[in-house]
């Protein structure tokens, strides 16, 4: 009897800690930033049926997600296991329609879209030329033994299964569901949304040495596109991005005329003869802006300038009535 009831109080005991014993960390209460400073990778959500808006591609731009979580088991001692459950907007609509689970994951290279909606299908985000054993998958990278371990969101390999890779997901607002679970049956979980988003600023770089001649009207007008020598971006084609211009000292930020809209001229006129300055802005679909400076040499090779600014003497002769006063 003394033995039963031993055990019993242990048994409680046990399950009383158990309860209360596994204690996550690093759990978000806020939106985490993925930031993109890497050029699109053509071989990665690039199929037919991938699109995102604004952009008229069916390559979908990404960015690299480092996303990790930790959690301990103090009182117990009993090995914890770590998996998640990925919950991805690849239409961008803003709802999650997919779900991965790394206990069970998708055939490499494939996510199973709209997973979560009335549908669904395979649809290949691994596009890239090489064997089928060479394709991603989704895994998660576990550290740590025992009662305190460490698990991080990865990409790897059939072939290489020990290498693991930062996965690129496509923009947009994603979230992640970490669950953790001990020997004894007791587990809890963490989710937070995170958004991978392109960071990085165009690339703009301005004609120099341009020179110009002012027009009959006596004023020249010059656009933004006159100023570019390379227009490049990491994410947005080039087609995209949006040029605006001003006079060197002008103003701040990305030109823009009364009505907000992008000022995508100069006007010179006679009195700005010579080498005037100008800023050339770009900025990209995500709102990044860059901007160069150069200047433009304002000539009056034909005369208009001298002609206009001749003074004309003219003589008025007039009656008076007999009050002296002129007719």
């Amino acid at each position: 009897m003394k033995f039963y009831i031993n055990t019993l109080v242990l048994l409680l005991f046990s399950g009383a800690l158990a309860g209360q014993c596994l204690q996550l960390q690093n759990c978000p209460s806020a939106t985490v930033a993925q930031c993109d400073l890497t050029a699109n990778n053509a071989g990665l959500w690039n199929e037919p049926y991938w699109q995102t808006p604004g952009f008229g591609l069916h390559d979908m731009p990404e960015g690299p997600v480092d996303l990790c979580f930790s959690a301990t088991d103090p009182c117990t001692g009993a090995n914890i296991d770590i998996q998640y459950r990925l919950f991805l907007d690849l239409d961008h609509n803003g709802t999650k329609e997919t779900v991965v689970n790394s206990a069970a994951p998708p055939p490499p290279g494939t996510v199973w879209y709209d997973s979560l909606g009335t549908g669904g299908s395979w649809r290949n985000f691994d596009s890239r030329p090489v064997a089928a054993g060479d394709k991603y998958n989704f895994a998660v990278e576990l550290s740590g033994t025992g009662a305190s371990r460490s698990a991080c969101f990865r990409w790897n390999t059939t072939n290489d299964p020990g290498t693991f890779v930062f996965p690129e997901l496509p923009y947009g607002t994603h979230s992640i569901r970490w669950i953790v679970e001990n020997g004894l049956g007791e587990t809890d979980s963490c989710e937070y949304q995170f958004e991978v988003k392109d960071c990085k600023k165009p690339t703009v770089v301005c004609n120099s040495n341009l020179a110009v001649n002012i027009m009959p009207t006596s004023q020249i007008t010059l656009w933004a596109s006159d100023f570019v020598q390379i227009l490049d971006d990491n994410a947005t084609p080039a087609s995209l991005i949006v040029l605006a211009i001003r006079k060197a000292g002008t103003g701040t930020g990305f030109p823009v005329d009364s009505a907000g809209n992008p000022q995508h001229s100069v006007t010179f006129d006679c009195d700005e003869l010579g080498n005037q300055f100008i800023e050339l802005w770009a900025k990209d679909l995500a709102g990044n802006t860059e901007y160069c400076e150069t200047s433009v040499n304002v000539q009056d090779n034909t005369g208009i300038c001298a002609a206009s600014s001749v003074n004309f003497n003219i003589e008025l002769c007039a009656d008076t009535w007999c009050t002296n006063t002129p007719v």
